[in-house]
């Protein structure tokens, strides 16, 4: 029993590293594809990992600061544009 007791805090521990690893790993892998475009002055940026880490939203968006004028808006990720090449093979 005194077994169980001690494994209780270890194991909700790791869990707790693992989450915070889960959720690190999906912000570094939005980060490399994402970009966001500021509606208040247009400015196209890629957020900075801090960014990621500490805001809030969801895949498709986040409340982000631009850097550019410092406005703090939910932001959309930009949808990534078809090359020309691609576009035109697919037609």
């Amino acid at each position: 029993m005194a077994f169980l007791q001690k494994m209780i805090p270890v194991t909700a521990l790791i869990l707790l590293l693992l989450f915070v690893l889960i959720v690190i790993f999906r912000r570094l892998s939005c980060r490399r594809t994402s970009t966001f475009k500021c509606p208040a002055c247009g400015q196209v940026f890629r957020p900075s990992l801090m960014q990621l880490l500490f805001s809030v939203g969801s895949r498709k968006g986040q409340i982000l600061y631009c850097p550019n004028c410092g406005e703090k808006n939910y932001l959309e990720q930009l949808e990534k544009e078809i090359p020309e090449k691609q576009e035109n093979a697919a037609q």
